[in-house]
C-alpha cells in the first residue's frame, strides 16, 4: 500500500518532461551558432574553457 501510493504521487512528477519539437532544437542550435559566430562578444576565458565551436554546441545543447 506504500508503494502504491509512493508511485501515485511521483507519477506525474515524471511524466511532465519538456519535449523539444525538431524546429524548436533547430531554432536552439541556430541561436548557439550565431551567439559563437559574433566576434563583437565574446567571453574572457572561453578560449581556455571551450577550445572550439563543435565542443561548445555539443555542451550547450543538453543544457538547454
Amino acid at each position: 500500500m506504500k508503494y502504491l501510493f509512493t508511485c501515485l504521487i511521483l507519477l506525474p512528477l515524471f511524466s511532465f518532461g519538456q519535449q523539444l519539437t525538431k524546429g524548436e532544437i533547430q531554432a536552439y542550435r541556430d541561436i548557439i551558432r550565431d551567439a559563437l559566430n559574433n566576434k563583437a562578444i565574446k567571453p574572457v576565458f572561453v578560449d581556455k574553457i571551450i577550445p572550439d565551436k563543435a565542443t561548445a554546441i555539443a555542451v550547450a545543447e543538453p543544457i538547454l
